[in-house]
């Protein structure tokens, strides 16, 4: 029996994947490593309902149920949300599953829960607007730390080197 060539392969998962309601979106699966960061740089972040600028931040590193919703095409990938803000999406979960994220930190009063949800504008929505998509996503709430304090957050200079050491281990991992 001859196999697909790899390309093929992607792009039967990908229409596949595109048949589904535009409101289907993936979840999360799992919660693999979570590190409190402190950039150089502020980041811009979508939260409650307004842009704010944050120098703290966290990076998690999630695994997804189906890679295949976020294939290049030509809808928007949906979006992670933490707490109540849209992350950066540091390294992308298609190829193998894995997405790093970059959140601000919660604020008080916020879910710690983490999930997907359908690709936004997040510029155009009201907070209201925004509590009603939450609702339709599948939450992943993150697990407490046990005791003690938490680490001090690891100092990085800029968004584009955190980038980039993701993509690194990355590309360290055997295949």
């Amino acid at each position: 029996m001859k196999l697909l060539p790899p390309i093929l392969l992607l792009l039967f998962a990908a229409c596949s994947s595109a048949a589904q309601p535009r409101d289907a979106v993936t979840a999360v699966k799992s919660v693999t490593t979570g590190e409190a960061v402190r950039i150089e740089t502020p980041v811009r972040f979508w939260q409650a309902g307004k842009w704010i600028e944050s120098r703290d931040a966290v990076v998690l590193q999630v695994q997804v149920v189906n890679p295949a919703d976020f294939a290049p095409r030509d809808i928007a990938e949906p979006q992670f949300v933490y707490g109540r803000a849209v992350c950066k999406v540091l390294v992308s979960p298609f190829l193998d599953g894995t997405a790093v994220l970059l959140a601000p930190p919660l604020r008080a009063g916020d879910p710690d829960e983490l999930r997907i949800v359908p690709a936004l504008q997040v510029a155009r929505l009201t907070p209201q607007a925004f509590e009603r998509i939450l609702a339709r996503g599948r939450p992943v709430v993150l697990p407490k730390r046990s005791g003690g304090t938490a680490p001090a957050p690891r100092a990085v200079p800029s968004l584009e080197k955190l980038r980039d050491e993701w993509i690194a281990r990355r590309r360290e991992l055997p295949r």
